[in-house]
């Protein structure tokens, strides 16, 4: 009876997952349930962006896996990558609740910065603002190509043009500096 009661435990544990809110809150819910649905209408709201284009992208990104990883050390489930994570102030990527109100800040952040081209966004959020702009356009890579293409295959923006009909404020710009004791510095003013 014991063993039948901890593979019910076991199985307990792999079904449904919890966190801790960034309000403080435990959340309990499993990979099927409106639990993310609610997180992504939350910050969709709270960042005005579309929820229907939030949950395409953590589609392509992870597949609704709060825990995936990618080879490139991308995390959670917009896959954050560390110093982007760092940068948003995203200290549990894993949480849900954190990885999806950083992504959603960083790619509103993306969009303004691209004048609402989403195209140029996503290329940005998949290949990075740096190699957007050494192109000045999708970058020609394919695996960034094929996001581009795949994300605006599950999302139709309202107007039917991949001009977003929201424009967020640009991004200020980040310097990373060491310090002489070693300690990272992160700030949006250059360090004289």
């Amino acid at each position: 009876q014991r063993k039948a009661e901890a593979e019910k435990s076991k199985e307990w544990y792999e079904k449904f997952h919890w966190f801790i809110s960034s309000e403080g809150f435990l959340v309990i819910g499993g990979r099927d349930s409106t639990t993310n649905e609610i997180i992504i209408k939350k910050h969709a709201d709270k960042y005005d962006m579309d929820p229907h284009l939030i949950k395409a992208v953590i589609t392509a990104e992870s597949g609704f896996d709060s825990g995936a990883i990618s080879r490139k050390g991308a995390m959670g489930l917009m896959q954050l990558m560390p110093s982007t994570a760092l940068l948003l102030g995203v200290s549990n990527p894993f949480n849900p609740d954190e990885n999806i109100e950083g992504g959603v800040r960083y790619l509103k952040g993306l969009i303004g910065r691209y004048n609402g081209d989403l195209k140029l966004a996503l290329a940005a959020y998949n290949a990075g603002p740096g190699t957007v702009e050494k192109y000045g356009a999708v970058p020609p890579i394919t695996e960034t190509r094929n996001y581009v293409k795949k994300i605006l295959a599950m999302y139709k923006p309202k107007n039917g043009n991949t001009k977003a009909s929201y424009v967020a404020p640009p991004v200020a710009n980040y310097y990373k500096i060491t310090l002489e004791d070693g300690t990272l510095l992160f700030t949006n003013s250059r360090y004289q």
